[in-house]
C-alpha cells in the first residue's frame, strides 16, 4: 500500500471528541546524502536515504540500495571496485518505487598533493596508507582543522630519513599524499617496512602521528 491512517487527538471548541482519522500517503524518497562522492579503488562511503509521507514525517521504510562500480549493502555502505570511471548509487522507496540518485567518481590519485572539497575536519588526523602492501605507488591521507605548517617525511626501519613529501604551509582541510618508492634523489627504495611522518601544527594545536607500510618490489 501507498498510504496509511494517522490517529489525532480530537475534541475541543465545536468538534467531537475522540481521535480523528487523517488519511496519508507517502511521497518516496526525499533525500540521499552525499548526493556525489570520490573514491579510490577499495574505498568506501556511507549514504543515507530518507522517505517522508504527504505531511512531511519521516517513515521508517527498509530502501532498496542498488550500486554500479562496487558494491552496497542493504545499510547503504558502499565499496568501490577497482575499475576507474564515473557510477552511481540509487535508493528506491519499497513503498512508491520512486528513486533517487548519488554520484559515485572512482580514480587513482594523480597529484602529489590532492585536496578534496569536503567539511573542513575538526581535528588533525593521520590516516592508513592506501593501498597496503603497494607497489609502485601509494596514497596517505592527512587531515588539518586549520592552516598549518607540515612536514611529511619517510623513513626506513632503521631511522634514517628517505624522503621529505611535505614541507611547507598548508590549507586546512583534507589532503592525499603520494610516495612513489623513491628517495629525495630519485632512487627506488628497497623492499620493506617504512614509516610515514607528520607534524602540524604549532604550541598546544601540535599534531605529530606515524604510520607502518610495507613495499614490495
Amino acid at each position: 500500500t501507498n498510504s496509511y491512517s494517522l490517529a489525532k487527538p480530537g475534541g475541543g471548541k465545536g468538534k467531537p471528541a475522540g481521535p480523528t482519522i487523517e488519511k496519508l500517503s507517502f511521497n518516496g524518497i526525499s533525500l540521499i546524502e552525499p548526493d556525489s562522492v570520490t573514491l579510490y579503488p577499495g574505498g568506501s562511503a556511507t549514504f543515507i536515504a530518507q522517505c517522508r509521507d504527504s505531511v512531511g514525517y519521516l517513515m521508517p521504510v527498509s530502501i532498496m540500495w542498488a550500486a554500479t562500480g562496487g558494491v552496497i549493502d542493504s545499510t547503504g555502505h558502499f565499496t568501490a571496485g577497482t575499475d576507474t570511471g564515473y557510477y552511481h548509487v540509487t535508493a528506491t522507496d519499497p513503498y512508491t518505487r520512486k528513486k533517487a540518485s548519488a554520484s559515485i567518481r572512482i580514480l587513482w590519485p594523480t597529484g602529489i598533493d590532492e585536496i578534496h572539497e569536503t567539511a573542513l575536519p575538526d581535528a588533525f588526523a593521520l590516516l592508513q596508507n592506501y593501498p597496503n602492501p603497494f607497489n609502485p605507488l601509494t596514497s596517505i591521507e592527512y587531515r588539518l582543522p586549520e592552516a598549518s605548517h607540515v612536514s611529511f617525511k619517510i623513513f626506513n626501519l632503521y631511522g634514517q630519513e628517505i624522503q621529505t613529501l611535505v614541507d611547507g604551509q598548508k590549507p586546512a582541510g583534507v589532503h592525499r599524499i603520494d610516495w612513489h618508492g623513491e628517495d629525495d634523489h630519485g632512487r627506488q627504495a628497497a623492499s620493506g617496512i617504512y614509516f610515514y611522518i607528520i607534524e602540524a601544527g604549532s604550541g598546544q594545536r601540535r599534531f605529530t602521528a606515524a604510520g607502518k607500510m610495507l613495499l614490495l618490489q
